[in-house]
């Protein structure tokens, strides 16, 4: 791999002289020259950046999410997303141009803390049937089925499988 080139050239006597000169031009390498940093974050229920990009020189940011030993998913250019409470392995480097190899692949470590959520389970009569605290994206248990004179209970006004925030869930009632 080269690039040939024609050089012509004179000597003292004006003699013209033609040669073939093949050079070969070595990529550099490219460098991260910021490093990504761990975003602080809490569990809410959404997809949240686990980090803040970083910055190349001769190529590109590139992330994927794996394990302390590899990436295990495929490089993007996209910050990696996640729902979920957990520790997470964020890899990067830099995907060289056409003039630079990539760069050594790093990892920085991030995290989603759990949150913890208090719902509260009433009888829409002000009367207060439980109050549970859950780890937020977890689900809450439902008290006995309430009961009310004259009335059939037909189910709660809200899903509570999957509890992002504090929450009032209240008692359906059927005359």
């Amino acid at each position: 791999e080269g690039l040939t080139v024609l050089v012509r050239a004179r000597n003292q006597n004006y003699r013209k002289a033609l040669e073939e000169v093949t050079l070969i031009v070595k990529k550099a390498d490219s460098a991260v020259i910021t490093a990504p940093l761990a975003n602080k974050l809490a569990y809410n229920g959404s997809k949240q950046q686990l980090i803040t990009a970083g910055e190349a020189k001769g190529g590109k940011m590139q992330y994927a999410l794996g394990t302390k030993i590899e990436a295990t998913v495929s490089y993007s250019s996209s910050v990696p997303e996640v729902i979920d409470a957990g520790t997470y392995y964020v890899w990067y480097k830099s995907k060289g141009d056409q003039n630079h190899h990539d760069s050594e692949a790093k990892y920085v470590i991030a995290k989603i803390d759990t949150t913890i959520v208090t719902v509260t389970f009433v009888d829409g009569l002000r009367n207060t049937l439980k109050t549970e605290k859950v780890e937020g994206g977890k689900s809450a248990a439902a008290p006995d089925t309430p009961i009310r004179d004259g009335y059939i209970f037909v189910g709660w006004d809200k899903d509570f499988s999957r509890v992002t925030s504090d929450m009032t869930v209240t008692a359906l009632w059927k005359e």
